[in-house]
């Protein structure tokens, strides 16, 4: 994927991926469709359930896998980076591994959807 734009302070990229091209049956080159990750309803989660993060933990592991269980729904929280305080709302806690850099990653159910 290619950057197309990035805001550190709102931890946001936007991203352009290209298709793979792939030479099919009769040797012609045809774009690769993309994979993609069906959206759960983060209103059916329950204290207890299993979840599973993904993300790029500390910036230099790529695609570190976690489990956890959801350990709070509903939660607000303070947080701060690059001298920015925000108040966060109506978060998903985990007891999850998350370290920095997984900002942005997935929080998965066990039917592969992922928990907005």
């Amino acid at each position: 994927a290619r950057v197309l734009a990035r805001d550190p302070f709102q931890d946001l990229a936007i991203l352009k991926v290209e298709k793979e091209k792939i030479i099919d049956e009769q040797g012609e080159f045809i774009q690769k469709p993309f994979s993609v990750v069906k959206l759960g309803d983060s209103s059916n989660l329950q204290i207890g359930q299993t979840v599973i993060a993904i993300g790029n933990a500390l910036g230099e592991f790529r695609n570190t896998v976690s489990v956890g269980v959801i350990s709070g729904l509903g939660r607000t929280i303070t947080a701060s980076g690059a001298g920015i305080i925000e108040t966060l709302e109506d978060v998903i806690q985990t007891d999850a591994a998350i370290n920095k850099g997984n900002s942005g990653g997935p929080l998965l159910n066990l039917r592969e959807e992922i928990n907005d």
